[in-house]
């Protein structure tokens, strides 16, 4: 969740007021956890999952 934020303010998406939403909730979940999550390169968030029809199923 942490992630998904992080990466969703660094890119500048939404409106001012959504941006200010964001930031305050990650400053909310930073305080709580006490922790600092490292946004880097390889990470995916929920974002930028898109899910489609299924292609199949698995087994014989």
């Amino acid at each position: 969740m942490m992630a998904s934020l992080q990466k969703r303010l660094a890119n500048r998406s939404g409106s001012d007021r959504d941006r200010q939403f964001f930031s305050h909730c990650l400053h909310y979940l930073s305080m709580s956890s006490g922790a600092q999550v490292p946004l880097e390169d390889w990470m995916i968030t929920s974002y930028e999952v898109d899910f489609g029809r299924e292609i199949g199923a698995g087994g014989l």
